[in-house]
């Protein structure tokens, strides 16, 4: 121990010697002074929403001895990641002053400010926070055909106010390619949800809720239990209520219900013996409470068949209600919440025995007929979208720019929008699960596209109160800026 506190003296005494000649050392030397950067009017902490741009601005950032600021410098902003998990560097700028869209996901980064004198090659820093929030929270999601190529979009709810936010996947790892399909969301199970985006060129798949990230894991196909592609395509997904759906692919649809434990495996358009047939794309598939039956049509043999849910093959509906009569075209079907508590099955054939158009209005779970009449609307054949208002049960269709209502209990038509040569992409009503978005499914969704326009930013999402005695329709609110509008949802939370 001794020995130890020797040693220890001795290296201060040495350390005593080495201070006491270096304060003695009197040496020309020529110090020069080097062009500096002050960082000031940069703040300690910014707060940016995702998919808007972050600006900020150099202007009161001085150089010690370039007062003008007119040196060669290099500019470079990057961020850090606060989580332990991400090491990456990601190079937001390089340019002097910050505006730019704010891509990276919504977390707490370290925000650098880099300034390079290429003169004398040192680099000063400044660092701040960054704070990116989530701005795909809740709203509107649109998928667009924007030049032939697909593009998702939000409306986007923010602190009670919507603001259309484009191309969202522009930070995510999945890129959209080929001819847009549709996009839809519902929880596909619990504590999970499902915002899904299909594309000839992608298959359909979905996207992380919050964040818009993407794996080949999120490929509709991993919810089959049958072997299918990976990029398998679904024309359509049907949510039938909080983790049951209904998909149409492979000319046959199939049923996913966790709560039974259900997956898609097998086609279900097949009869009780055994005998597969042609399914419609229109499906009813009722979300109330007790009504466990989805509608659908027999092509093959033009005739309404059920699906219980649970079986893997379609029963007949034997009723012999008029609008069950064997034999017609089905031309549209939706179920909605008219009527009441089950809600209400509309049905619209065309017989090819007389070439009329005919309304039916059903209960799902009985099949009780509440109203079957012709349709007498005015032009109704050249009808290019159609929809049935879950208030009044009006037909509302339009025939090139023109927006009409049907009444279907006085057989009145009631021109309502002409939108003057606009190109009108969808005509629908939208259903919501949660009750507190029911305003929203009783507006008109009217989405417009001007051909003349510029591309990307000539399409119109409107939506439609809808008055009583076919008063004419109010509008509600207006989004723009998108593309050729080919289907929209809504990401409720």
């Amino acid at each position: 121990m001794i020995k130890n506190i020797k040693v220890q003296l001795f290296f201060l005494f040495a350390c005593f010697i080495f201070m006491n000649s270096c304060n003695k050392d009197e040496g020309n030397y020529d110090y020069v002074e080097i062009n500096e950067v002050v960082f000031e009017g940069l703040l300690e902490d910014y707060t940016v929403s995702r998919f808007d741009n972050l600006v900020i601005s150099t202007d009161e950032v001085k150089y010690t001895k370039d007062t003008d600021g007119t040196g060669n410098y290099e500019y470079s902003w990057e961020a850090v990641s606060d989580n332990f998990l991400d090491d990456n560097i990601y190079v937001i700028s390089t340019e002097k002053d910050m505006n730019q869209q704010m891509l990276l996901k919504p977390g707490v980064y370290t925000l650098f400010y880099l300034v390079k004198d290429l003169n004398t090659d040192v680099e000063f820093q400044y660092q701040t926070k960054l704070n990116v929030v989530n701005s795909i929270y809740q709203g509107w999601m649109v998928l667009n055909d924007v030049d032939g190529e697909p593009r998702l979009d939000m409306i986007s709810l923010l602190d009670g106010e919507y603001k259309e936010v484009y191309n969202v996947l522009a930070g995510s790892s999945l890129t959209l390619t080929g001819k847009p399909g549709f996009v839809e969301c519902y929880p596909y199970q619990p504590s999970f949800y499902g915002v899904y985006v299909s594309t000839s060129g992608n298959g359909t798949t979905k996207l992380e809720p919050d964040t818009f990230d993407w794996g080949k894991t999120n490929n509709i196909s991993y919810e089959f239990v049958s072997s299918q592609p990976e990029d398998l395509e679904v024309t359509t997904l049907y949510p039938r209520g909080n983790y049951f759906s209904v998909v149409m692919a492979n000319s046959g649809f199939y049923v996913y219900n966790r709560v039974n434990n259900v997956y898609y495996s097998t086609p279900q358009n097949v009869r009780a013996d055994g005998i597969s047939f042609e399914v419609s794309p229109h499906i009813s598939t009722s979300e109330s409470f007790g009504v466990f039956k989805m509608v659908f049509y027999d092509n093959t043999n033009k005739k309404f068949v059920y699906h219980n849910n649970y079986t893997s093959n379609c029963f007949d509906v034997t009723s012999t209600a008029p609008v069950f009569t064997p034999g017609k075209d089905l031309k549209y079907m939706v179920w909605n919440s008219y009527g009441g508590m089950f809600g209400t099955t509309f049905a619209i054939l065309k017989d090819p025995s007389d070439g009329k158009n005919y309304i039916g209005m059903f209960e799902s779970n009985s099949f009780t007929q509440s109203h079957y009449s012709e349709i007498k609307a005015t032009n109704f054949d050249q009808a290019e979208h159609i929809a049935i208002d879950p208030t009044y049960a009006y037909i509302m269709y339009n025939i090139g720019s023109k927006v009409y209502e049907y009444d279907v209990f006085t057989g009145t038509t009631v021109e309502m929008l002409d939108k003057g040569g606009l190109e009108i992409t969808k005509l629908e009503y939208r259903k919501f699960f949660k009750s507190a978005n029911a305003e929203l499914a009783k507006q008109l969704i009217v989405c417009t596209y001007d051909a003349s326009g510029t591309k990307g930013s000539n399409g119109i999402m409107e939506l439609y109160n809808v008055p009583a005695i076919q008063g004419q329709l109010e509008l509600n609110t207006s989004f723009s800026g998108f593309g050729k509008i080919v289907s929209v949802a809504y990401r409720e939370r």
